[in-house]
């Protein structure tokens, strides 16, 4: 899949490559640990989650609630604890 994306776009990769880029990967998927949630007596929901070195919170928060600002129905208010 990589591969197919970049046809066409050796030069491109040399030249990145030549300047200090490093290629590194992050997984598609990401295993979540430690899941707990609650919902609060005003209807809120608190969730709580590990994730591997290099994930981010706030993609996985992202998922779950979309990301359309137009969309009235979702308050987002996100709080990470490192």
């Amino acid at each position: 899949m990589e591969a197919e994306a970049l046809v066409g776009l050796d030069e491109w990769c040399l030249a990145l490559a030549g300047v200090g880029l490093r290629q590194e990967r992050r997984a598609l998927r990401l295993g979540l640990t430690d899941l707990a949630w609650e919902q609060g007596v005003a209807g809120e929901l608190t969730l709580r989650f590990s994730l591997p070195a290099g994930s981010y919170a706030t993609a996985v928060v992202r998922e779950l609630i979309g990301d359309d600002p137009a969309n009235p129905a979702i308050e987002k208010r996100v709080e990470i604890e490192g």
